[in-house]
């Protein structure tokens, strides 16, 4: 768990604006987390659990924001058309940066552009089953 925070400060840190002499301290206002998922779900724990020790760490809120819906089209778009401004996060399902690439034939938002990976946050099993037949 320390590893999977420290890896999510370090992806933080990243998304730093360097200006030199006047940076400013990041965060200075409460940073969101768009999740495609209900609350309740897996994904809404661990993103709760995570937040929750984030915020005391970077010394702001995080706000989960939850988007569920679409097969995860309507959180990933949202967080998308987020300001570039290092203060949205999105928690990026299997379906949302993987397979809707596959099953819809036009997205609203491009996974490989419009997203940059920070950290793992957990891993999940996943499995495609087919039959022989078809």
């Amino acid at each position: 768990m320390k590893r999977m925070l420290g890896n999510l400060l370090i992806g933080a840190a990243a998304l730093l604006p360097w200006q030199g002499a006047q940076a400013q301290a990041w965060p200075g206002k409460p940073v969101k987390w768009i999740l495609s998922q209900p609350a309740g779900s897996g994904p809404d724990v661990i993103s709760r659990f995570v937040a929750e020790h984030l915020a005391k760490a970077l010394g702001e809120p995080i706000v989960i924001e939850n988007r569920p819906g679409g097969q995860n089209v309507i959180g990933a778009q949202a967080a998308a058309r987020s300001a570039p401004d290092g203060y949205t996060f999105y928690y990026g399902t299997t379906a949302a940066i993987v397979t809707n690439v596959y099953t819809f034939k036009t997205l609203p938002y491009d996974p490989k552009k419009d997203f940059i990976p920070v950290a793992m946050v957990g891993k999940s099993p996943f499995l495609i089953a087919a039959s022989p037949a078809a």
